[in-house]
């Protein structure tokens, strides 16, 4: 949401995540960047804050995934660079005169996992946006996102237009991070306990996955009360 002429503020939530940002800007390129983690799932994340400073002086863009050509994202939280990468398209969208508000809600159910096909859904400002049926990592359908390559962001900026663009890239992030629903996270000491781990992100360098303690009891189910998430409250 644009607060004012010069600042945006967003805030994601799901499970196990909780994060809110500040964006500052001139109009041309941010000025500023702040984070907050409200809850995060390892000990380290909400440290990866600083390292969003990388973002000032980047030239605001419609383009949501303009972000990764201005810093890697690796070095990252990827929830809080998502986010602030949304944000910044967001501060560009109104400097050329768009609304002030913008909400997505994707709905991810349990077990993408287990084998068996389902159903992903995303709204944009209340709107229906996309329905995607989904079988593990892969969009089964519809076209075009079926089958879709490696480095689907890429792909979406080049196929679809920078909104559209954006709602695939926010389903997909969300069928991402769907895919921890219904694991036990809290098995895990340390993020260096989990099986197959790839330093995809801040917290998953090999250099701090030993010391990222997992922050237990964390979990919130909104099921019932999807209303409840962003409201004020750990």
């Amino acid at each position: 949401m644009a607060v004012s002429d010069a600042t945006v503020e967003g805030g994601l939530e799901d499970d196990q995540h909780h994060f809110t940002v500040v964006v500052g800007h001139d109009g041309r390129v941010v000025e500023s960047v702040a984070s907050r983690s409200v809850r995060a799932p390892w000990s380290t994340c909400p440290d990866a804050a600083q390292e969003l400073q990388a973002l000032v002086g980047m030239p605001l863009s419609v383009r949501c995934t303009a972000v990764s050509d201005w810093t890697p994202s690796r070095q990252h939280c990827t929830h809080q660079l998502d986010l602030v990468a949304l944000a910044i398209a967001h501060a560009a969208r109104v400097v050329a005169g768009g609304a002030e508000w913008r909400q997505y809600d994707a709905e991810i159910p349990f077990g993408l996992l287990d084998g068996e096909e389902k159903v992903v859904t995303l709204a944009r400002d209340g709107e229906p946006q996309l329905r995607w049926t989904v079988q593990g990592t892969t969009i089964v359908a519809p076209a075009p996102f079926a089958g879709a390559p490696r480095g689907f962001a890429r792909w979406a900026e080049t196929a679809l237009s920078p909104d559209d663009a954006e709602a695939a890239v926010v389903l997909k992030r969300a069928c991402a991070i769907g895919m921890s629903r219904g694991i036990d996270l809290d098995s895990y000491p340390t993020l260096a306990d989990m099986p197959g781990l790839s330093p995809v992100c801040y917290s998953m360098q090999p250099q701090r996955a030993p010391v990222a303690f997992r922050n237990r009891g964390l979990i919130r189910d909104f099921d019932d009360h999807a209303d409840d998430m962003l409201a004020p409250g750990p």
